[in-house]
């Protein structure tokens, strides 16, 4: 073998036995318990995650399966059947860890990319059918929902500087209900379907018109479409959540009206108590006050809460 063939072959012999025994004896199971801590710490420390079995992907990407999130003390919870997570190497370079991203759940998808840095935090995703069991689990127990959503979020948030985030989130709502034990100041509320898979008024499209349109500028969340159909009311609103400095003191200014179809009167039997607040057939309402605590009013009808 001449010289010269040597110094190619024998580096390249070496970065494979390199690559060959980094796989075989990487301690993939402490890098598991690492990420566990690592996601449950990101998670303030109200969650326990588990992952059934960790393996590498391409030289700088992990692959999760069986990732399974629940509040501590509680047993059921949510699960993701697989997370690819991806390092993009030359970012690091200026101090931003850049993540592609791949989440699947049943038939759900997300796939897309992360970024955070000292000052920021990126996110350009898109969403396919994706169970709303994981977004559930930040909302309060009295508040049970199901679902699946598609769409995209495209979001630039500066958490010390809100002023400065903008962005974009564009949801399409394929069912949504409150499922039974939701509650609202101490009262129960009965088990309702807030939007149907595929449902318009009156049957005119196969594609559902449940959707969630928010722009958000100047730190600033302006709520441009917000509509539900297709269940036992049909809602809409629109309206401000106004950036602060800290989000507890967001306010919030949105308004809107919904109305119940013929038939599903009986699925709401609150409706008796503001039955005189309705106004050509529909209901409006505001919701105002922080985001830590929303004034609601339906008409003249301030919600207890």
């Amino acid at each position: 073998m001449s010289m010269s063939l040597r110094f190619v072959v024998y580096p390249l012999f070496a970065l494979f036995c390199l690559v060959l025994f980094s796989f075989f004896l990487f301690p993939f199971e402490s890098l598991k318990g690492r990420i566990e801590g690592e996601i449950e710490k990101g998670m303030g420390g109200r969650f326990s995650v588990s992952v059934e079995k960790l393996s590498p992907a391409l030289f700088t990407g992990v692959t999760l399966k069986g990732v399974a999130i629940k509040r501590r003390g509680e047993e059921k919870g949510a699960t993701l059947d697989r997370a690819r997570i991806k390092v993009s190497l030359l970012p690091l370079l200026w101090g931003t860890r850049r993540f592609k991203v791949g989440l699947r759940s049943g038939r759900g998808r997300v796939n897309g990319t992360l970024a955070f840095s000292s000052e920021s935090t990126e996110m350009d995703l898109e969403i396919e059918e994706m169970d709303l069991s994981l977004g559930a689990l930040f909302l309060p127990k009295t508040l049970p929902f199901s679902g699946a959503i598609d769409g995209s979020m495209d979001l630039l948030l500066y958490p010390q500087d809100p002023f400065r985030s903008a962005g974009k989130v564009l949801l399409d709502i394929r069912g949504l209900k409150l499922d039974e034990g939701a509650s609202a100041a101490g009262f129960p509320i009965p088990a309702v379907t807030l939007a149907e898979k595929g449902a318009r008024p009156g049957g005119a499209s196969p594609v559902s018109d449940s959707r969630l349109e928010i722009d958000v500028n100047r730190g600033n969340w302006e709520v441009r479409s917000f509509r539900l159909v297709g269940g036992d009311l049909v809602l809409e609103a629109n309206g401000k959540i106004f950036a602060q400095r800290q989000a507890k003191n967001y306010r919030l200014s949105l308004k809107g009206s919904f109305e119940v179809p013929p038939g599903h009167e009986e699925k709401l039997p609150f409706l008796s108590l503001i039955e005189s607040q309705k106004e050509q057939g529909k209901y409006p309402f505001a919701i105002t006050g922080r985001l830590t605590k929303p004034s609601i009013r339906i008409g003249t009808f301030k919600v207890p809460i």
